[in-house]
């Protein structure tokens, strides 16, 4: 009889986690209504204490999810490295990204014009780090993307916090997350 090998399951809390002294975090993600529909994309620069620095949204229009969130990753390079943001933590919710931005370019992928820009864009920061985080501890850059999808501008900077994403960015800081049943290897 053959054995099946099932991944062990784990009951983990998922949120938001600063990074460390001296360290800055860019959350990002987008989002597609339909997609390919209606899309946007925001994020967020944060501190080590978890204080809002810089946030954007912007109105893609008519896009996929991987290509908001591609624009997103994007928009949030540029706002760091123009901000001097450095060095720098990157987290967002799309394993798809993540694992577009480390293959070389396919010359038959719609993507490889952004994608070249935010490699390029990464290779400009001294010291960067780029992983993978859950939805749940991506929320912030989650509701600025959600605002991109329907805001009547094309792109906007937020100095405080936007109306909508308060509650998220309190949540952040207080160290409020969620509970998440995973395999085990999500977190190798």
């Amino acid at each position: 009889m053959d054995r099946v090998f099932k991944p062990q399951k784990l009951a983990r809390t998922i949120k938001w986690t600063p990074p460390p002294e001296f360290v800055y975090k860019l959350n990002t993600d987008g989002a597609s209504k339909g997609n390919p529909g209606m899309a946007g994309c925001g994020g967020l620069i944060r501190d080590h204490l978890g204080n809002w620095v810089i946030g954007f949204a912007r109105k893609i229009h008519w896009a996929s999810s991987t290509c908001a969130e591609l624009w997103a990753l994007r928009d949030g390079l540029e706002m760091a490295l123009h901000g001097n943001y450095s060095p720098i933590h990157i987290e967002m919710d799309s394993q798809i990204i993540l694992n577009i931005i480390s293959k070389p370019p396919e010359s038959y992928n719609c993507y490889n014009a952004i994608v070249i820009d935010c490699r390029w864009l990464l290779s400009r920061f001294r010291e960067e780090q780029i992983r993978h985080q859950f939805r749940d501890g991506n929320q912030v850059a989650d509701a600025l993307a959600n605002m991109g999808c329907t805001m009547p501008h094309d792109f906007c900077t937020f100095r405080t916090p936007p109306l909508g994403v308060t509650t998220f960015v309190e949540f952040d800081r207080g160290g409020v997350g969620s509970t998440r049943v995973c395999n085990q290897t999500s977190f190798d």
